[in-house]
């Protein structure tokens, strides 16, 4: 899914956390009017390929998808939120830190 986003929506991928229910990314597309488009397709293509998986059909994931921009200068905020997505299995519980196997 995810090479196959690139290849849609040319982009940069620096976070990527698979949860349950959501999922986190933090991307930058080639072009930033590119952002709603490129989080359409993968929200519809990665829905598609994990029922496939799964062996199920219809809504895959819990809500529809929102993607915030960041200015790319803003590297404090870009760095909070890196720390905020690899956070989030710890914050649900699901590992103790991140280096838990």
């Amino acid at each position: 899914v995810l090479s196959k986003a690139k290849q849609k929506v040319p982009h940069r991928l620096y976070a990527v956390c698979l949860m349950a229910n959501h999922l986190h990314l933090l991307l930058r597309p080639d072009h930033a009017s590119e952002l709603p488009k490129l989080m359409h397709w993968f929200g519809w293509y990665s829905a598609m390929a994990l029922n496939r998986l799964s062996g199920r059909c219809g809504h895959f994931w819990e809500a529809r998808s929102y993607a915030t921009a960041i200015a790319a200068k803003d590297h404090r905020h870009v760095l909070k939120t890196l720390r905020y997505i690899h956070a989030n299995p710890k914050a649900a519980g699901i590992r103790k830190g991140f280096y838990d196997p």
